[in-house]
């Protein structure tokens, strides 16, 4: 209390303090002058440090600074007004994106009780980057069939298909899918039906290419044909059948990239006959998302997924020599399902979980 009485006092008679120190150095200096083998050293450095005693240098720098900055804005006032402009309307539009991306996209998406569903992220072994959401072919295959953490798991990944048999192209916006998609997140099919597990098979299921439309490609490019279940749609040159027509609420999982057509994950092969991403372990394209079973919480299904990381990692990590630096085979936390799920992973939170462990977090009915 006596340091910071000291140093209140000399900003308050600051000028005094000054003279005072000033009278002082000149006294030193001229006894040390009678002496013409001792001298006083450094004067201007002595002075700061007699200051340094009775304030804190760092204030007295910001109050400098500061007066700077207050007498550059009055000489050009209308570069401060831009200034402080430019800054509010900066703070407001984070806010306002903030908001109806908490209000739009993670409360009102139309799946069934979308707050049970939480999807796999996976952060490097540090755990302080951004997580990355995207996952190999191999990985999700060993998360589908061994896990026993949620009551069913889908992966999905959007892309964009090309009609034109020839010249000019005319995209349209894709899904793949895997053959739970549809009924892990509750979207039954308006005509026809939705994907099975037997339609996800490597190089097409049984029944061959088969696609789901979306209502309003339905509507659009096939004028609300009542006999669409069938017809076939042609997709970068590969001909593929309609089997189903998804309701009109439902137009993916992006809220502002609605899809048009839709087809199984194991067709892959049929577009790209040079090389397939099914079996590549360097290949990070899926996005996966589990449902948690009926009264499960979030810490159990978490234990689950820890469990099965080893066996996971072992049977689907790459192989030596293919390129992982920042996908490794562990999982980060998950989030809560209903935002964006292609374009905002990177403002969740990584815990940097021990490479091995599958873990989620998130919000909603699955936390207790």
């Amino acid at each position: 209390m006596g340091e910071l009485r000291r140093r209140l006092r000399y900003l308050l008679n600051r000028n005094q303090h000054a003279q005072d120190l000033a009278d002082e150095m000149r006294l030193h200096r001229d006894l040390l002058s009678q002496s013409p083998t001792r001298s006083l050293g450094n004067l201007t450095q002595l002075h700061e440090n007699s200051r340094a005693v009775w304030i804190w240098p760092f204030l007295e720098t910001l109050v400098q600074d500061a007066r700077y900055a207050l007498r550059t804005l009055r000489a050009n006032p209308g570069f401060a007004a831009t200034a402080v402009l430019s800054l509010a309307l900066g703070i407001g539009a984070n806010t306002a994106i903030f908001s109806i991306l908490n209000a739009v996209m993670l409360r009102s998406l139309p799946v069934e009780d979308p707050q049970r569903l939480v999807q796999l992220g996976s952060p490097n072994s540090s755990g302080t980057s951004p997580l990355s959401i995207n996952f190999t072919n191999p990985i999700w295959e060993e998360v589908r069939d061994r896990q026993q953490a949620f009551s069913g798991t889908l992966a999905y990944f959007p892309d964009r298909f090309d009609l034109t048999a020839g010249g000019e192209s005319h995209f349209v916006e894709g899904l793949w899918v895997s053959g739970d998609y549809f009924r892990v997140l509750g979207v039954p099919a308006m005509r026809g039906r939705v994907f099975t597990p037997d339609d996800d098979l490597h190089g097409g299921g049984r029944a061959g290419p088969v696609a789901v439309i979306s209502h309003t490609f339905w509507k659009r490019h096939f004028a609300s044909d009542p006999d669409i279940v069938g017809k076939t749609v042609r997709l970068d040159r590969h001909l593929f059948t309609i089997v189903g027509v998804t309701p009109p609420w439902f137009t993916g999982l992006d809220v502002d990239t609605h899809y048009d057509v839709a087809i199984p994950i194991g067709c892959e092969p049929i577009l790209h006959t040079d090389r397939s991403a099914l079996a590549a372990r360097s290949w990070w394209w899926l996005r996966i998302l589990g449902r948690l079973k009926p009264g499960e919480t979030l810490p159990q299904a978490d234990a689950k997924m820890k469990a099965l990381a080893p066996e996971v990692d072992q049977q689907a990590a790459s192989p030596d020599g293919e390129e992982q630096s920042s996908h490794r085979t562990q999982y980060g936390e998950q989030q809560a399902f209903g935002h964006k799920l292609a374009h905002h992973a990177a403002a969740r939170r990584a815990d940097g979980h021990a490479d091995g462990d599958l873990a989620l977090a998130g919000g909603g009915a699955g936390q207790q």
